[in-house]
């Protein structure tokens, strides 16, 4: 009997970058597409922070769509100071978090942080509003700059318990020529990346012997609305044929592959 392979998939869903500053979620809208994609479970990280107060109403016919189709419904935050830009002090992650945990609906519990960020401080601010599981944890990346905060050098892939929360990373691998272009020491790749691209992080994957996978993409790569090289980069085809290749190299190496919400897979392995 093959041992099952735990696949969860996430998407971000923040405004669609090609006439950002200016506010449109045709992303968000264009996920009513994942419901053609058979057998395969998402869990969609809605927006709610200061700077995105009310997605969950704005698009809540989508959204109830969604998880009615057992899709999971999680929290997805920035931290914007009140001049529109992104900051890690304390104040700012606090006002964000209480800000975006009024919007939630019930039931609400799983975060994946925008510019994956997370630390001590906030991770205690998010489980006083009932957050119990995270799945920003990007093992090996590490980023400087204005706006990047990530640093998980020293997460390791095994799931872990802070403050209370459940914290599970998604899959990041070591590349020599994609570490050149982003500049760290292992790379994060969307799953609606151009197969032959994504192919490299599946076989870096499969050579680990693990037996959860966890990645993700941004909604508006589905359009693709980013407006520039990028458009060519991403695309809902490539998702499905990247999904595709996954299921069959996990069959081929004696895994029977389960797709399942970040939820599902806390209680798997947890």
């Amino acid at each position: 009997m093959n041992r099952p392979l735990y696949i969860a998939i996430g998407i971000d869903c923040d405004p669609d970058r090609d006439v950002y500053p200016k506010i449109a979620f045709r992303g968000l809208e264009s996920c009513r597409r994942l419901l053609d994609i058979p057998d395969v479970k998402f869990t969609l990280n809605i927006r709610a922070d200061n700077q995105i107060p009310d997605c969950f109403s704005s698009h809540r016919y989508t959204i109830a769509n969604l998880r009615k189709a057992g899709h999971e419904i999680a929290w997805h935050l920035h931290y914007y100071d009140g001049n529109g830009k992104q900051s890690r002090a304390t104040n700012v992650i606090k006002d964000n978090i209480m800000a975006g945990a009024d919007k939630l609906p019930h039931g609400t519990t799983t975060v994946h942080m925008g510019w994956l960020y997370q630390d001590d401080y906030s991770l205690r601010e998010l489980a006083k509003v009932g957050v119990e599981i995270d799945y920003s944890p990007a093992p090996g990346l590490k980023q400087d700059g204005d706006n990047d905060f990530n640093d998980w050098s020293d997460f390791s892939y095994r799931p872990q318990i802070k403050y209370g929360i459940k914290m599970i990373p998604a899959y990041t691998y070591k590349d020599w020529l994609l570490s050149k272009k982003t500049g760290t020491e292992r790379v994060l790749q969307h799953i609606t990346t151009v197969p032959i691209i994504y192919k490299r992080l599946l076989n870096s994957f499969f050579n680990t012997g693990m037996d959860f996978f966890v990645t993700y993409f941004h909604a508006d790569e589905l359009i693709p609305a980013l407006g520039d090289w990028r458009d060519k980069m991403y695309s809902i085809e490539f998702l499905k044929a990247n999904i595709d290749q996954l299921k069959n190299m996990a069959v081929k190496r004696g895994y029977e592959p389960k797709f399942v919400t970040i939820r599902e897979l806390a209680g798997v392995l947890f």
